[in-house]
């Protein structure tokens, strides 16, 4: 369920995408409104539930949220990026996007397989996905020209996708939703993953193949 606060009446008939810019509005208006407990409820949602990160401890979340009252720029440190990002993308989705593994894989194979090479490496947060996984071991060993400090990594996506979005007439959450909807079949494509082994020449055992050696068994027995 929805933090307490957050109004959502979800549109009938729409895209997934539109349900999600539909939703992430809704906690951005009702987290403006809100007070210290009600934007704790809706920060912890986001985190926990929108972006599947359990374990945060109390004071983790004091500082995420007082990241929200740091303008016009907050100090972005490596550490939480996957976590403090979401907060800040509900905060203000004008001024910051989500950077997790998803997007930040589909930064790095978008150049590889539309260049050919890798130009500008970001680093890559934990993630879960396995394909994004392969991938992020993967570029650890790609040559690129220039590698993007940790301390730097969310300050620059900011300003790139900023960039794009303004290029393009967009929002920069559409940038960001189109990043991450890319990701794992990028991701699959330039670290596929290792074949299946080979299956077995045996015969595989059915139940009436089974019934039928217990059968000629029990016959030798009485034999």
């Amino acid at each position: 369920a929805l933090p307490r606060n957050v109004l959502f009446n979800p549109p009938i008939d729409v895209s997934s995408a539109d349900w999600n810019i539909a939703l992430k509005w809704a906690l951005h208006e009702a987290f403006l409104k809100a007070d210290e407990t009600d934007r704790r409820s809706i920060a912890e949602w986001v985190v926990k539930h929108w972006g599947g990160v359990k374990k945060n401890k109390p004071e983790t979340y004091d500082f995420y949220l007082a990241m929200t009252c740091q303008p016009p720029r907050p100090r972005t440190p490596w550490h939480g990026v996957a976590s403090y990002s979401k907060i800040l993308a509900v905060y203000d989705p004008k001024q910051y996007a989500i950077f997790d593994a998803r997007v930040a894989s589909a930064l790095n194979a978008v150049q590889m397989l539309y260049e050919g090479n890798l130009t500008v490496r970001f680093p890559i947060p934990n993630g879960q996905n396995e394909a994004i996984k392969r991938f992020a071991d993967k570029i650890v060993e790609t040559d690129a020209a220039l590698e993007i400090e940790k301390a730097q990594a969310y300050a620059e996506y900011l300003r790139l996708i900023k960039a794009v979005s303004d290029n393009l007439g967009c929002e920069l959450y559409t940038i960001e939703m189109l990043l991450f909807s890319l990701a794992t079949r990028f991701a699959r494509k330039l670290a596929p993953a290792p074949p299946l082994p080979r299956e077995s020449n045996r015969k595989r055992l059915t139940p009436k193949s089974a019934r039928s050696i217990l059968k000629r068994v029990r016959s030798r027995r009485h034999k």
